[in-house]
């Protein structure tokens, strides 16, 4: 009885098996959605397909695999955003698959912050935030009183003449909602997507991200 007692283990010791279980718990399942993510053939098709028109060098996967363990639509805008830094001539002379690995990590960070964001913004609402409740008011009254296309132009007005980011998106979303809404959607999101990329005065990832903003929420993919 003396010698159980001496092997029973103490709490502290309960505790740190518990955190060194749950942190393995976490590694497996990172590892898991990898693997998946690595092995998602419409992904790694597509990521193929990409490097070979693109004209990247990765002869042993390893940076495709890295790219294909961010969400895909991240994946489809880092693409997208190097071929079009490519067209416009202002890639860096040594821009190779790394630099494309590096946009769609930052593209993919920039998309939390948006997700966090909008978390947000919801919250706030179901609490009834009286700020939101202004802006809704503001929305509600450009909706009931405008036509669709100077409707778009208010809210995309408002949403690029603030600093504030819960601000900026609540207005792009309402503006990308208008648009989803119309049987003509495509031309109203061009001009959007134009009013927002000559407003200079807001900085240059401020006006892409608002850009790719309306596309995902105009464009579903799924």
């Amino acid at each position: 009885m003396q010698l159980y007692r001496q092997d029973k283990p103490t709490p502290e010791e309960v505790t740190a098996a518990k955190k060194a279980l749950e942190e393995r718990l976490r590694l497996q399942e990172l590892a898991r959605r990898t693997l998946e993510a690595r092995t998602n053939p419409v992904l790694r098709a597509l990521l193929d397909e990409a490097f070979d028109k693109l004209g990247l060098a990765d002869d042993t996967g390893h940076i495709r695999n890295a790219i294909a363990r961010y969400p895909r639509d991240a994946v489809l805008a880092g693409i997208a955003t190097f071929e079009g830094k490519r067209a416009a001539a202002t890639l860096p002379d040594s821009a190779g698959a790394r630099y494309l690995l590096g946009i769609v990590r930052n593209i993919a960070q920039r998309d939390e912050g948006i997700a966090i964001t909008e978390a947000l913004v919801r919250a706030r609402f179901d609490a009834r935030d009286r700020i939101l409740l202004g802006f809704a008011t503001v929305r509600d009254r450009i909706l009931l009183d405008t036509e669709p296309a100077s409707a778009v132009d208010q809210l995309v007005k408002l949403s690029l003449a603030t600093e504030s980011q819960v601000e900026r998106l609540f207005f792009l979303g309402a503006a990308a909602d208008l648009i989803r809404a119309q049987p003509a959607a495509r031309p109203l999101l061009e001009r959007a997507a134009r009013r927002v990329n000559t407003t200079f005065r807001i900085p240059h990832a401020a006006r892409l991200d608002a850009s790719r903003f309306l596309a995902d929420r105009v464009v579903l993919l799924s």
